[in-house]
């Protein structure tokens, strides 16, 4: 995780795993943090602290190569192509939602940025 360049890249780790970073929202709590992933990777953010805040990030999906697959902006809510609105929805949740967990273990407080 490179909290300077509020980039969480784990696209140098192989694909069809689960990676499991340990973090406080210091990182996510900022709008506009970028987390590039490989498809097939799941990611879980076990996040410290009883008032977690996680603000919006892009997301991108990168393959074996280094080449950009698809971009989704959780602020604007656009994913770089234009599908229609019933594949849009399928293609987040099976690139995106399926692959990421947000773990606020100790949060008594949650709150979306």
């Amino acid at each position: 995780m490179d909290s300077a360049a509020e980039i969480v890249d784990t696209t140098g780790f192989p694909d069809g795993i689960t990676i499991y970073i340990q973090c406080d929202d210091t990182l996510l709590q900022k709008t506009g943090w970028k987390l590039k992933k490989r498809p097939d990777q799941s990611i879980v953010f076990n996040i410290s602290g009883k008032n977690v805040t996680l603000g919006k990030c892009v997301i991108e999906t990168y393959n074996a190569n280094g080449q950009l697959l698809k971009t989704i902006d959780s602020e604007t809510n656009q994913m770089d192509d234009s599908q229609d609105g019933t594949d849009r929805n399928k293609l987040v949740e099976e690139l995106f939602l399926n692959h990421i967990t947000f773990n606020a273990y100790e949060a008594t407080t949650l709150t979306f940025g």
